[in-house]
């Protein structure tokens, strides 16, 4: 139930985009980006850019290709060679042109050219002591200084939810009803724990901090993952962490809050047009 924001990452690059772009004929020339590069091969006609194979040494080494010894690095030579030969084979064959196989290689040069662009971006950002403070003032208004028990019943329609408070209504017990109805079988009767509102989803938190210590919800709860009926069991004070306790994590939501802008921006300057295949929306 916890909400995550996450910004995806590449871990390695894929060797070899030149297919992406490759000409009809069987010789592949070299990327205008490696005209000035003297190659570190020519395979079949094809050159092998410096580059290419720097960047196989600092994916097979993690970063220290500058500590492999001649012999080492003799043998990416003959790897990136093979590699060169297998992709040749497969352009030979025409799998380069297969939807699929297109997708997966626009795909990681997509991908390549955004995380680059992006680390760019934030290389010239300045985080500065007010961007954070910033941040420190929203996350205390977001989370308070209180912590919330309670227990919950996840239910798959309305209707239920309706049933189940009517019941409730009627004198039930709450974890009766957990295990007649709920669909949710990680907590036992129902029972959360204690959690911060930033812990849950946003109507999930916002019912809770409407009901008083014994009360349950009047009406259920939607939230992505369903409908929830809410018993509020405790509350309690919590301890507000430092600003300094807390600064690496700020940095990285500053920084997140400046990739947000930076394709909201983007998106609102871009002429986007995207095809519905559903249904039309006749409202």
């Amino acid at each position: 139930m916890k909400q995550v924001i996450q910004v995806c990452t590449i871990g390695i690059l894929t060797l070899g985009l030149g297919a992406c772009t490759a000409p009809e004929q069987d010789t592949v020339h070299m990327p205008l980006e490696f005209a000035d590069q003297e190659p570190v091969a020519t395979i079949n006609g094809e050159p092998v850019p410096a580059a290419l194979l720097d960047l196989f040494m600092d994916q097979r080494t993690h970063g220290f290709s500058e500590q492999l010894n001649p012999v080492q690095r003799q043998n990416l030579m003959q790897e990136t060679v093979e590699m060169t030969l297998l992709a040749q084979a497969a352009r030979e064959q025409g799998i380069h042109r297969d939807p699929r196989t297109a997708a997966e290689l626009l795909g990681h040069y997509q991908s390549t050219l955004a995380r680059k662009f992006l680390q760019q971006h934030l290389a010239n950002i300045e985080i500065t002591e007010t961007d954070i403070e910033g941040a420190y003032e929203r996350r205390l208004a977001e989370s308070g200084d209180i912590e919330y028990r309670a227990r919950h019943l996840l239910l798959d329609s309305e209707a239920l939810g309706l049933e189940v408070i009517e019941k409730l209504n009627e004198g039930a017990d709450f974890a009766d009803l957990v295990d007649e109805y709920s669909e949710d079988s990680v907590y036992e009767g129902g029972d959360i724990g204690w959690f911060g509102p930033e812990e849950m989803v946003d109507e999930f938190s916002a019912a809770v901090r409407q009901l008083e210590v014994g009360e349950y919800t009047d009406t259920p709860v939607q939230t992505p993952f369903g409908w929830h009926v809410i018993l509020l069991e405790d509350t309690r004070g919590r301890e507000i962490p430092a600003l300094d306790d807390l600064r690496e994590d700020l940095v990285r939501e500053v920084r997140h809050q400046h990739i947000r802008q930076l394709v909201d921006d983007l998106r609102a300057q871009a002429d986007i047009q995207i095809k519905d295949d559903g249904p039309a929306d006749n409202d």
